[in-house]
């Protein structure tokens, strides 16, 4: 009995686990990065449901089948007769409380760490990282010929063709999107300063408009990038609070100018 019982218990929560992962498939695979492959394949098929069940009747015989046995070797009228005196071994005692004292510590564990991942968690969720991922959805493309022009020409296109899409709020490019580990790193320094004490390492994104307002990157100063600043007019920039006091301390960086690879680039707006 005991061991049908283990047996159900394991086929009941296997069926349970096929279900859920049935019912939120299509959700798991939504939060997969792109860098893994062939999720496309993932799927529930039969050869899942297969593997599940037995596992799931494994772990049911395997949890199981050392109790049964124990009991069956047991002769239940003189196990009774004695329940009244004695609670058996003394050997037998000790180990059982040494089992629950070894469960009861590894729980403690475990409910520990889950508070302290679950407390981290909530402080990820609190860190202020400069923009909103809500309601954005991201995606690379790149047209088939690399040369400039027909770079600069595709990408408008494209933008003002999603900016049209019913629903869509803002629309803009980048060569890397927030947190994604690329980067590219350039040595700046203002103008006015002395080239060799001012030159900093500074990190450089290429956007084009619309990136700011569609992760609503707040604008602190000046302005966001606009239509007018296209191929073939003078370089403009937008910079980051931290980078407007690092390289303009006590002045407005509004109007100034950024040496990036000794090329003059103006600033037109500072964001969060």
């Amino acid at each position: 009995q005991l061991l049908i019982e283990s047996v159900m218990l394991g086929l009941a929560g296997g069926a349970v686990g096929a279900l859920v992962a049935w019912a939120t498939l299509d959700s798991v695979l939504a939060i997969v990065p792109l860098r893994i492959p062939e999720t496309a394949t993932v799927q529930v098929d039969l050869r899942v449901l297969a593997f599940t069940f037995g596992l799931s009747l494994a772990t049911g015989v395997f949890f199981g089948l050392a109790p049964a046995l124990r009991l069956s070797r047991i002769e239940a009228a003189a196990e009774l007769a004695q329940a009244g005196r004695t609670s058996g071994p003394v050997m037998s005692r000790r180990l059982a409380r040494s089992l629950i004292a070894m469960e009861i510590a590894l729980a403690l564990v475990l409910l520990t760490g889950a508070a302290l991942m679950l407390r981290s968690l909530a402080r990820l969720y609190a860190v202020d990282v400069g923009f909103s991922s809500a309601h954005v959805v991201t995606m690379e493309v790149t047209p088939i010929r690399n040369d400039r022009e027909t770079y600069v020409r595709y990408y408008q296109a494209l933008l003002d063709r999603v900016r049209a899409l019913p629903g869509v709020v803002a629309a803009g490019a980048t060569d890397a999107v927030p947190l994604s580990g690329a980067r590219s790193f350039w040595m700046a320094r203002a103008e006015g300063d002395p080239a060799a004490a001012a030159t900093k390492r500074i990190v450089v994104h290429q956007v084009m408009r619309g990136y700011f307002e569609a992760l609503r990157i707040p604008l602190r100063a000046g302005r966001l990038l606009a239509d007018a600043d296209r191929e073939g007019t003078p370089a403009v920039a937008v910079i980051t609070e931290e980078a407007a006091r690092q390289f303009f301390a006590g002045r407005n960086p509004i109007g100034g100018r950024l040496y990036l690879r000794s090329e003059p680039v103006e600033i037109v707006g500072v964001v969060g």
